[in-house]
């Protein structure tokens, strides 16, 4: 199980990186994906393993790097 501080990391860099690229953070449904300007992560349960938050991190650096270097006008999803 993770503890306090690691699930207050996990809310730091979300914060972090949705703040430097101005985007919003939603969890819901069972989906990671982007628009460019607000990423949706899976709604998960608390509290989550490490595993869990490794998976949850990886959603979010792959959804932000959408949001850095792709053209959002392209239709194609990832």
């Amino acid at each position: 199980m993770l503890s306090d501080r690691s699930e207050g990391q996990l809310q730091r860099l979300a914060r972090t990186l949705t703040e430097r690229f101005g985007v919003d953070l939603i969890c819901q449904g069972d989906n990671a994906y982007t628009n460019g300007k607000v990423i949706v992560l899976p709604s998960l349960a608390k509290p989550m393993s490490e595993l869990l938050e490794r998976v949850v991190v990886g959603f979010l650096d792959h959804e932000i790097a959408h949001v850095a270097f792709s053209l959002m006008g392209d239709s194609g999803g990832c």
